[in-house]
């Protein structure tokens, strides 16, 4: 689909052995999704408008095909989103000069609050916001 935003890789982002720590791919993923909500408000005014308490992990996973290290340009793309009644499914890939270093996956739920406390609720209307 798109690229997202490109994060310069710090030495503070690497392990001991100068590659990417594995657990940045997750955050970096997680900021390309509150990335693609800014043009609409962004996570909390969404959440107000549709009435949920936020659009939560259900799933999350990542494989891991090149080293990523110190000062390099990692464009993070969200690939594709996969839509059912009550999940999001966003592909990611993290890319160095259009090579392919990681690929990821989260699942997403629109959570929402009732007397039986907190649920996945139908997601039909941010689907109608992104597309």
């Amino acid at each position: 689909m798109a690229k997202i935003f490109t994060h310069l890789v710090s030495f503070g982002d690497c392990d001991p052995a100068g590659i990417a720590y594995y657990p940045n791919m997750f955050s970096w993923m997680d900021k390309a999704f509150h990335l693609s909500l800014a043009p609409h408000g962004g996570h909390p005014k969404i959440c107000s408008d549709l009435g949920t308490v936020g659009f939560g992990l259900a799933s999350a996973s990542a494989e891991f095909s090149r080293p990523i290290g110190d000062m390099d340009a990692l464009d993070i793309h969200i690939d594709d989103m996969a839509w059912t009644s009550k999940t999001l499914t966003l592909e990611y890939s993290g890319r160095i000069k259009d090579e392919v270093h990681f690929t990821g996956k989260e699942v997403r739920c629109m959570f929402v609050a009732s007397e039986n406390g907190i649920s996945a609720g139908p997601i039909g209307l941010l689907k109608e916001m992104l597309e």
